[in-house]
């Protein structure tokens, strides 16, 4: 699982969208979300994360790679982010087929 830094607080967490447990922040906007992105294990060494996770906690200012910030909400804007209508429809049909056989072993006792 990805590991990433709160762009509000700094704490640790697992993903980079997702919200942060130590501060409640959730990226909602594009550029916090580009910005999450860049403060991730994919793009920095964990050993930068927890420098970079220092300085937002201190209130020191954190400067993001101009160029990746405008890919990363270029992205965002297109909906790059989100999966196409038929995926999340065949991830649904494919949970539902899970349950389905799981409830079928459980009630058939196999």
């Amino acid at each position: 699982m990805t590991i990433a830094v709160c762009i509000r607080c700094g704490a640790r967490k697992h993903g980079a969208l997702t919200p942060c447990d130590g501060c409640g922040f959730d990226p909602a906007e594009n550029l916090d979300k580009a910005r999450s992105m860049i403060l991730t294990d994919h793009f920095l060494a964990e050993t930068d994360l927890d420098g970079i996770g220092e300085r937002i906690r201190t209130g020191l200012p954190v400067n993001y790679p101009e160029e990746a910030v405008a890919e990363f909400v270029a992205m965002f804007e297109r909906g790059a982010d989100k999966l196409p209508a038929f995926l999340r429809i065949g991830c649904v049909i494919a949970i539902l087929a899970v349950v389905g056989v799981v409830a079928f072993v459980v009630i058939r006792g196999v």
